[in-house]
């Protein structure tokens, strides 16, 4: 790929933030740190040079030796193609003095008689050389340039891949996936080019600007004495490049900031549609989603266009400049020829007419390179992002192991706000979840309770307070340690689509068949992966589409049965009965009263009666950021209070959720 497209500006995406906010947790209302919040994406800010320079340096640190080797042929390869120029000047020179010798005028020296042959035949021929070569070194760079773009594109890629698995809440709350798989898919390949391009091209083109001009003067003096006019006409030249392609740079930012903006709207608003394709049909909401979708695709079409304009004014700018400055000189040469009456001028000539370019276009390329640079700031803006978040959880150093018999989980003086200034959703609790038992948590939606999982598993750490696991405090332990023995069970679990297997080698990697085989009896799982897979269960794979397959209910217990493989000291359990059926029902609470025995189970769960009443050994009632009730299912109903209106809300709720089965029931008849 050459300097020129490199230098073009790419487009450049994101979506409008008010679009793109996840959803937060299902129960802690506000998220969004201060960080997050107030930022205006189409704010003028310069760009940040240091620091794309320390990515730059990253980026072609993976390929050193090519990239080397790479830079080197490109400045080669300036170095070749200007000397081409000299050369034809030269043999142009050669031939007009061979047919009319000249009348003093102009001296040979320098390049002309130390490393060009005074034969024209011989010069030509060197020529020639010179030309095959060039066209033999073009191939190889290009080659070379692509492969390294593609192995630095990959490092690249992975990087933002791991560093968005690193990040807490505080990042994926707030940054929808269809933000975060445009970064990864289609923003790293430009910011893998720009940021290349950062460390090389000023060296390419600084060399190729220093020689150009030694060559192009060299030519300017065997014409004659340079009046002080011409000087200062260059001059003026090319310092007006920079002046107005920086202002002309600002307008890019602006266009293309607002074309990044709308581009990762139509992607978020296409994924609005086909997550549920089938119930946009069924709820005939065509017309909506279209009218939608083509409103997004609008203003990418208007912000599209003005971004093209200007950049077609500055393209044009920045054809022109080289131009004139080349019809300037020419003219001068000419002139000078003429009056000197020497044939051999007209080879100066020959030779200025075609340095005159070369001189100006490594200046205007790196013109061109920081305009698109400016141009592409936006997309390359959200993959630094990424590079640069601070995860929320960091491992402090002499963290240890968890030691193997903690046991029981407590919490101390523990309050959490997910921002300064704001409410806190959980205010000084104090409690300890005995091991060996079963804790559920209830309370109205807001209450804290995923706040209290996200704690213990330390996705987050409490503003004030202290997370022990028997008598460690949990920031005190290694991250790896601590999610082996604490493992949590997500409302949503992770499946990929892959076989049985691999769903359950990602919670331990190294898993035998016999291990997953031995926990899957465990929890009644084997039957059923026998079931739908005809007798191959760990080689069954599972769709990504969760209405195939497995079942949810069936899937939540296969993500309840991937947990224990580490054998966990604390099991997290949130909403594990969602989806299942009474069968399966049955047989998770068999199992966790039987298999769970010397761990500390939490569980969260809006079946009350049905689940939390038959299965814990203690409820916890959370209100105000509190714990406000504490006890057995029956303790609570006597005492009354916030538990036993939760009972009563549930139970006003299951008749009209029963009557509406039956309705659909007679409806399916």
């Amino acid at each position: 790929m050459n300097a020129d497209q490199k230098a073009k500006p790419l487009n450049a995406a994101k979506a409008d933030p008010s679009d793109m906010k996840g959803g937060g947790p299902k129960d802690d209302g506000d998220m969004k740190p201060d960080a997050l919040k107030g930022q205006d994406p189409g704010k003028d800010e310069p760009v940040p040079y240091w620091r794309l320079i320390r990515w730059g340096l990253f980026v072609v640190g993976g390929s050193w030796a090519p990239f080397v080797f790479t830079t080197l042929l490109s400045m080669l390869n300036e170095t070749v193609h200007q000397f081409q120029v000299q050369l034809l000047g030269a043999v142009v020179s050669r031939l007009q003095s061979s047919a009319a010798p000249a009348h003093g005028g102009v001296a040979k020296s320098g390049l002309d008689t130390t490393l060009i042959p005074q034969d024209p035949t011989v010069a030509f021929e060197v020529l020639a050389a010179v030309t095959v070569l060039g066209i033999a070194l073009i191939v190889v760079e290009r080659v070379m340039t692509a492969w390294t773009d593609i192995a630095m594109l990959a490092r690249l890629q992975r990087r933002v891949h791991d560093q968005l698995l690193r990040l807490g809440p505080s990042y994926h709350t707030f940054h929808a996936v269809g933000e975060t798989t445009a970064i990864v898919s289609r923003f790293c390949t430009g910011a893998q080019m720009i940021l290349r391009d950062l460390i090389a091209f000023p060296l390419v083109r600084g060399f190729a600007l220093v020689t150009a001009l030694a060559l192009l003067l060299h030519n300017v003096m065997q014409l004659g004495p340079t009046p002080l006019s011409l000087k200062l006409a260059l001059l003026a030249g090319v310092l007006s490049m920079p002046a107005v392609s920086t202002r002309i740079a600002k307008l890019l930012r602006k266009a293309f900031t607002k074309v990044r903006d709308a581009d990762l709207a139509v992607t978020e608003e296409l994924q609005n549609s086909l997550a549920q394709p089938l119930e946009v049909q069924l709820m005939g909401a065509l017309a909506q989603r279209s009218e939608s979708f083509d409103g997004r695709l609008r203003t990418l079409v208007r912000h599209r266009a003005a971004a093209a304009m200007r950049n077609e004014l500055a393209t044009q700018f920045q054809s022109a400049m080289p131009s004139l400055l080349q019809l300037g000189f020419l003219a001068y040469g000419v002139l000078l020829a003429i009056r000197s009456k020497d044939a051999a001028a007209t080879g100066a000539v020959i030779a200025i007419h075609g340095l005159v370019p070369l001189a100006i276009q490594p200046l205007l390329q790196m013109v061109q390179y920081f305009n698109g640079l400016n141009s592409a700031w936006p997309q390359i803006e959200k993959v630094v992002e990424i590079l640069e978040a601070k995860p929320d959880i960091v491992e402090k150093d002499g963290a240890r192991d968890l030691p193997e018999d903690a046991s029981g989980v407590e919490l101390t003086g523990v309050t959490f706000a997910y921002r300064e200034g704001q409410k806190p959703v959980l205010d000084g609790i104090d409690a300890t979840f005995d091991g060996s038992k079963t804790t559920a948590l209830v309370g109205a939606s807001g209450s804290g309770k995923s706040t209290i999982f996200n704690l213990i598993a330390r996705l987050s750490d409490p503003s004030s307070g202290k997370v022990a696991i028997g008598a460690t405090d949990i920031r005190d332990v290694r991250l790896a340690s601590l999610r082996q023995r604490v493992v949590r069970v997500a409302q949503f679990p992770l499946f990929i689509a892959d076989t049985v297997r691999a769903n359950f080698q990602l919670a331990k990697r190294d898993a035998s068949d016999k291990a997953i085989e031995t926990v899957c009896r465990q929890t009644g799982l084997w039957d059923v992966l026998v079931r739908v897979s005809g007798g191959s269960p760990l080689d069954f794979e599972l769709p990504r589409d969760v209405s195939q397959g497995l079942s949810g209910g069936q899937r939540r217990l296969l993500a309840i049965s991937r947990a224990l493989l580490h054998k966990p000291r604390v099991l997290l359990l949130d909403e594990p009965s969602a989806g299942l059926d009474n069968l399966t029902l049955q047989n998770l609470l068999r199992f966790l009263r039987t298999e769970t025995k010397g761990m500390t189970v939490l569980v969260v769960d809006h079946d009350i009666e049905g689940f939390i009443a038959r299965i814990a050994d203690r409820i916890c009632v959370l209100e105000n950021g509190k714990i406000a009730q504490s006890g057995t299912h029956d303790e609570l109903m006597k005492r009354g209070g916030l538990y036993q209106r939760l009972i009563e809300a549930a139970s006003a709720e299951a008749p009209a959720a029963q009557d509406e089965n039956n309705i659909e029931q007679e409806i399916s008849t």
